[in-house]
């Protein structure tokens, strides 16, 4: 860790009332926690995403449900796309802790 690193997980530490050890190592075991419901949540979405591109292929184009559905998936498609935008820092909660609490912290 660098110098101001250091320094503001210090001040954060002074403020919380408890040792710098002690707030780093709530961070890194609150990176899987994290990871897990982000990824959760991002399952969840590509699920809903997933119907609702079944249910809007099965349905006529003339259906009032149509709209809805392709209302629902486009909807999901930006989602997605937020999803993969935010996967590294989900996956680093798993495969890198430390830069998951680094990243937290600034």
């Amino acid at each position: 860790m660098n110098e101001e690193t250091t320094k503001i997980i210090s001040q954060l530490a002074g403020k919380l009332g408890t040792t710098t050890e002690y707030l780093w190592g709530i961070l890194l075991r609150q990176a899987p926690i994290t990871a897990s419901l982000e990824l959760l949540f991002d399952v969840l979405i590509v699920f809903v995403l997933f119907i609702s591109w079944i249910l809007a292929k099965d349905t006529k184009f003339n259906d009032w449900k149509c709209a809805i559905y392709v209302s629902l998936a486009f909807a999901n498609v930006i989602i997605g796309l937020i999803i993969i935008c935010t996967l590294p820092t989900t996956l680093a909660g798993f495969l890198n802790p430390e830069y998951w609490a680094l990243r937290q912290l600034l």
